[in-house]
């Protein structure tokens, strides 16, 4: 279900993956997050939010979020704004929300 993340920013996440992080209190810590994302990634087309399962459990495990720059957008100024956003994940408020998320960088296709 396509959303926005906030005012600029699409967000592509299904039901599923807002239905785990409200059972697991990370709302408020995803939506920081892609606020983050935005900042640090002026040129970001998307984010994408995916859960991730536990083989073992068969359960839901954590939401990773991509962020997606455009195909053939520069490496150093991606490796740049990654650093960026790395540095500032420990900002991220509230905290706990954190064990339920993990989050990459990816290059739109085509």
């Amino acid at each position: 279900m396509p959303t926005r993340a906030d005012d600029s920013v699409p967000l592509e996440a299904l039901p599923c993956v807002m239905a785990f992080l409200q059972a697991n209190e990370a709302v408020e810590t995803f939506h920081s997050l892609c606020r983050l994302a935005g900042e640090c990634y002026p040129d970001l087309l998307r984010l994408e939010a995916t859960l991730l399962d536990d083989l073992m459990d068969l359960r839901p495990l954590l939401v990773v979020l991509t962020a997606v720059l455009p195909n053939g957008y520069p490496l150093d100024r991606a490796k740049r704004q990654e650093r960026c956003f790395h540095s500032r994940v420990v900002d991220v408020r509230p905290r706990d929300g954190l064990r339920y998320l993990a989050w990459e960088l990816d290059f739109a296709r085509g």
